[in-house]
């Protein structure tokens, strides 16, 4: 339980610690308490003081991934979302296809997008077929350039009379 972590660790601060380690630790803890409760300024203020009576640099990593901890967490706190840019679709994939022929405005799930996904997902399957082999594809090409087991996989053979 944090809370009680914390009354402990608090407590053992005020009784007095006799080694400056052990109240760095303490103060080390309570920091990361405080930076888990979102009392920032508490948490560095904590933090620099352990650092000061870490004389022997025995908690240095720890305060240095504490330190680096919270400037990640600053940075996250200052982010601005992006405003979205994909239009959502409010009917069915065949009405924004139908849609997208009237009016111009290009479909959510246009070729362009579509197109290489399929293409991943496909490659994904012929790779769970062929397990444990390297597998090196030629996008432009449309084919792997290192297996000819796998270039098999992608075209079918058809039925006589009928092609592509």
């Amino acid at each position: 339980n944090m809370n009680a972590a914390e009354k402990f660790f608090k407590n053992a601060v005020k009784l007095g610690l006799s080694m400056d380690h052990d109240l760095a630790m303490a103060k080390l803890n309570l920091a990361g308490i405080a930076f888990t409760k979102r009392r920032k300024l508490e948490a560095k203020r904590l933090l620099s003081e352990a650092q000061k009576l870490d004389k022997r640099n025995m908690m240095s990593e720890q305060i240095q991934m504490m330190k680096k901890q919270m400037k990640k967490e600053e940075k996250m706190l200052n982010y601005k979302q992006p405003s979205p840019y994909i239009p959502r679709v409010d009917t069915t994939h065949e009405g924004d296809w139908i849609r997208a022929c009237k009016d111009g405005i290009p479909a959510s799930s246009n070729f362009d997008y579509g197109g290489p996904l399929t293409e991943m997902a496909l490659l994904g399957m012929i790779a769970i077929r062929l397990k444990n082999q390297k597998l090196e594809w030629d996008s432009k090409n449309f084919k792997f350039i290192n297996n000819e087991a796998a270039n098999a996989l992608l075209h079918k053979t058809y039925r006589k009379g009928w092609s592509l």
